[in-house]
């Protein structure tokens, strides 16, 4: 490689560590193939550059009815997809539909996951879901919905629900996908599938031109070639480095590491109709052993926050409150072991995930400090260690005693964080969590908030109600971690990777 390529200061190239994926916006299946799909299109609304809150996108306004059961988006004027043609409430409702109809013309059942996550399934009458779309007039788009959700635009918010432009997806029917023709700052100009995608400024974007003008996303799978590009300047940003790679990168007067929270927690997760761990004692005495912030310093290398709560803490409408220690109280831990019976410990079996996770960079090396953690109150930690798919098939089966996992919240929102627990209810005795009178009245109250400090404050009920109950125990959040060049300015991390790469630019001579 050129050691020293001329620079080009309108042209940011990012080094992606995942397989490049031209598809559209409802099937994006990796962080990375989201955050290019984030540059070219977008949806009635967005997450704000560095946080959940949400703001306005194609729709300039929004509001909700009385009984919080209708959300009212006056779209903006004369908005127009990059092939031109406009966005109006039709083009609103056929984006919509064709990604929740299965007898829409133009539906794409692989999208349904992704849509059924964002407006609901109308088969679970328990949940919300959207029960209709009504276009007043061409500026006005209303989403009706089954119940109270002062979540709801926060789901709206993920690229997953961005608009792509109706003649697009027409003349694309043939081939069986969509050129991706969104409203955003970039547009698409040229693609090498499996490699790379280049994008363009949009020079009729509604909102601040673009600081960039070409954007260019290409896979570098091996870490190596990846940190070797950013060295070398054949890219300027690029993200998922090792633990010691980060530490060492920091180093580099060239290179700047950003990092920050992220939307996902790791966690202890327990089986409770499993004996010791059928009481609350003993779960909140486990608890009380872990040292969070040396998990933190020893295992994460700085690079992640103690778990002070059951909530990621940059999660919309997350608590502030802490309910949980971030060092460990030996003395307390035993002393409740001892109030439950076991003076002298027990044995824990627990399943491991071998493969290093963005909730788990340390890899199986925090199984071993799980059980050195565990062993100063007594207990013994017998680890299994597995492939994740493996982990997961147990989980679910409920064939485990505890298992170290992680939970995320792709729409960014404490609600939706909690609705990621619904595939392991059934099966472990977590059903118990909802079922707990309690927990349910506020999940309840949350669900039916007028406002968002309402919400926040049923939310702060539930981490304290669930920090008595102890179901599951959260040890730490693990930071994202971006690599930029030291001459890219302006660059912020978003915590759902969503980071708007539009805004970058260059500062030479830095």
């Amino acid at each position: 490689m050129q050691a020293n390529p001329p620079v080009h200061p309108e042209r940011i190239r990012y080094a992606m560590s995942e397989m490049f994926e031209f598809t559209e916006p409802a099937l994006a299946r990796t962080t990375e193939n989201a955050l290019w799909l984030a540059q070219v299109c977008e949806g009635l609304v967005r997450f704000t550059s560095n946080g959940a809150d949400v703001e306005p996108a194609l729709a300039e306004s929004y509001s909700t009815s009385a009984d919080g059961k209708e959300w009212v988006f006056r779209l903006r004027p004369n908005v127009r997809f990059h092939d031109g043609t406009l966005v109006d409430a039709g083009a609103v409702r056929f984006g919509i539909m064709r990604l929740l109809d299965p007898n829409h013309p133009y539906h794409n059942p692989a999208a349904l996951p992704a849509a059924r996550a964002i407006f609901g399934d109308e088969r679970d009458t328990e949940r919300t879901y959207l029960r209709d779309i009504y276009t007043p007039d061409a500026q006005t788009v209303v989403l009706a919905l089954s119940q109270p959700d002062l979540g709801f635009p926060r789901r709206l918010a993920r690229v997953e629900a961005a608009i792509v432009s109706p003649k697009a997806l027409q003349s694309a029917a043939a081939e069986g996908q969509t050129t991706v023709v969104g409203t955003g700052p970039m547009r698409v100009k040229a693609v090498r599938q499996g490699y790379s995608v280049t994008l363009e400024r949009f020079e009729e974007y509604w909102g601040p031109r673009a600081k960039v003008a070409e954007l260019e996303f290409r896979s570098v799978t091996d870490t190596n070639d990846r940190e070797r590009a950013l060295r070398e300047g054949q890219c300027e940003i690029a993200q998922r480095f090792p633990l010691s790679r980060l530490v060492e990168l920091r180093k580099e007067k060239r290179l700047r590491v950003y990092d920050a929270p992220a939307m996902h927690e790791c966690v202890i997760w327990l089986n409770l109709n499993s004996a010791p761990l059928d009481q609350i004692g003993v779960r909140k005495a486990m608890s009380l052993a872990f040292n969070r912030t040396e998990a933190v310093k020893s295992l994460l290398r700085g690079f992640g926050s103690p778990a002070l709560g059951f909530f990621p803490a940059s999660a919309g409408d997350s608590p502030t409150s802490a309910v949980l220690d971030a060092d460990s109280k030996l003395s307390q831990a035993k002393a409740l072991l001892e109030q439950s019976g076991f003076r002298e410990g027990f044995t824990l079996k627990l399943l491991v995930p071998q493969e290093e996770r963005i909730w788990n960079p340390a890899g199986k090396t925090l199984g071993s400090w799980v059980a050195a953690q565990l062993r100063s109150v007594g207990i013994t930690v017998v680890c299994e260690f597995l492939p994740v798919e493996e982990v997961r098939r147990r989980l679910i089966g409920g064939d485990f005693q505890a298992a170290l996992w992680g939970f995320a919240t792709p729409a960014g929102d404490a609600g939706d964080y909690l609705s990621q627990l619904s595939p392991l209810t059934e099966v472990n005795g977590v059903t118990q969590i909802f079922s707990h009178s309690r927990i349910s009245e506020l999940l309840r109250q949350q669900a039916e908030s007028k406002s968002g400090s309402e919400r926040r404050s049923a939310f702060g009920q539930i981490n304290e109600e669930l920090a008595q109950f102890m179901p599951w125990i959260p040890l730490f959040q693990a930071h994202q971690a971006v690599v930029c060049r030291r001459e890219i300015v302006d660059f912020e991390l978003h915590p759902l990777g969503l980071h708007r790469l539009w805004e970058v630019s260059w500062q030479l001579g830095r």
